[in-house]
C-alpha cells in the first residue's frame, strides 16, 4: 500500500530537458529560411516510455535574418508505445513562468502498428517569441510527467533568438 503513493509522487517530479538542436537553413529552390530549436524531452526507446519534444522555429521568405513581422512556432510531438502508455494521447499541458499556456492538436493521431503520435502547437508573434526565449521556468507536463527546460536549455533558446536576429542561415542544397 506505501509503494503506490511513492511510485506516483516519483512520476510527478520534474524531468530537465536533455538534449537540444539547433537548425538554421536558406532553401535557395523555396527562397525560404527556417530556423529551429528542438529539445529531446524523452526518448520512446525504452519500452513504457513516452517520446517527447518540444521546439521553437519559424519560416521566413528570403535569405534574412527575423525581424518584428515574423511569426513563430511553438510545438510538442508526443510518440508513444499503445501497448505501455494509453493517457499520452490526453494533451499537453504548457507553463511559461507559471502561466498556463494552451497549445492545440495540430493534426489526428498517426497510428502504425502499436505506435501512436501527436502533435500540439501554438502560434507567436515575434515579440511572444522574444518573451518566450527570455522566460525564467519553462514546463511541458504530458499525462503526469513534467518536463522542464533547464538553465542551460533557456540559454541556448535566448541565444537562438539573438542568432537569428542577427544573421540569415547558412544554404542547404
Amino acid at each position: 500500500m506505501r509503494l503506490v503513493p511513492t511510485l506516483l509522487l516519483l512520476a510527478a517530479l520534474p524531468t530537465v530537458a536533455w538534449s537540444q538542436n539547433i537548425t538554421r537553413e536558406y532553401d535557395r529552390f523555396k527562397d525560404r529560411s527556417s530556423n529551429t530549436i528542438k529539445f529531446e524531452l524523452s526518448s520512446i526507446e525504452e519500452p513504457g516510455r513516452r517520446g517527447v519534444t518540444f521546439d521553437l522555429g519559424n519560416i521566413v521568405v528570403g535569405n534574412r535574418a527575423v525581424n518584428k513581422n515574423d511569426s513563430f512556432t511553438i510545438g510538442t510531438i508526443v510518440s508513444y508505445d499503445m501497448r505501455y502508455n494509453r493517457c499520452a494521447g490526453t494533451g499537453v499541458d504548457l507553463l511559461i513562468d507559471g502561466k498556463p499556456t494552451s497549445m492545440t492538436t495540430d493534426m489526428p493521431p498517426f497510428f502504425r502498428n502499436e505506435f501512436a503520435v501527436i502533435s500540439f502547437s501554438k502560434k507567436l508573434t515575434y515579440t511572444e517569441a522574444v518573451a518566450f526565449s527570455k522566460a525564467k521556468l519553462v514546463e511541458i507536463r504530458t499525462c503526469s510527467t513534467v518536463y522542464t527546460l533547464g538553465d542551460d536549455q533557456m540559454l541556448h533558446l535566448l541565444d537562438f533568438m539573438d542568432s537569428i536576429q542577427q544573421s540569415p542561415p547558412t544554404t542547404a542544397d
